[in-house]
């Protein structure tokens, strides 16, 4: 079988999960690894509202862990966006659940379920992806807080504000 690749074990972890981890040595280090600048970039403009307050809320907590970079934004997004598709689905299976049934009641109910169960899914992948579930954070070891790269946070918490 030319060109069949197969499994190759656990997938390796960047550099900078490795260290909140406290699981980086020197000997197992990719000298070569890129090293991405740590940003929260501006949401991508397609993303629900929803989609974006979440943005807003996790982004902020991966930058402060340093696991935030601009080339993060798609596996972002799309966390992002998965989770609102996930609170829709939830919201439209409670609001359906105290109305009156009607006879195509099941068939939409089960659709929304299916349609529920599957982003929880994908919303888990992702969870993880970024250690972002207990037993992934577990193995995290938090260093030192990233510095902000927000000019105007920056400003604020160095004490420059005027009371």
């Amino acid at each position: 079988m030319a060109g069949y690749v197969g499994k190759q074990g656990r997938k390796p972890l960047p550099t900078q999960l490795k260290v909140v981890r406290g699981t980086d040595r020197k000997d197992r280090m990719n000298k070569d690894e890129s090293r991405p600048k740590v940003t929260l970039p501006s949401p991508p403009a397609h993303l629900t509202a929803e989609a974006k307050r979440e943005w807003w809320r996790m982004g902020r907590r991966l930058v402060q862990l340093g696991l935030m970079t601009e080339i993060d934004k798609a596996a972002l997004a799309i966390y992002c966006q998965t989770w609102a598709r996930w609170e829709e689905a939830e919201a439209k299976i409670r609001e359906i659940d105290v109305v009156t049934p009607g006879p195509q009641f099941h068939k939409y109910r089960k659709a929304l379920v299916k349609e529920a169960a599957d982003a929880m899914r994908d919303l888990m992948k992702y969870l993880v992806e970024f250690g972002m579930t207990p037993s992934s954070r577990s193995r995290v070891h938090p260093s030192k807080p990233a510095e902000s790269e927000d000019p105007v946070e920056k400003w604020l918490h160095d004490g420059k504000r005027t009371p």
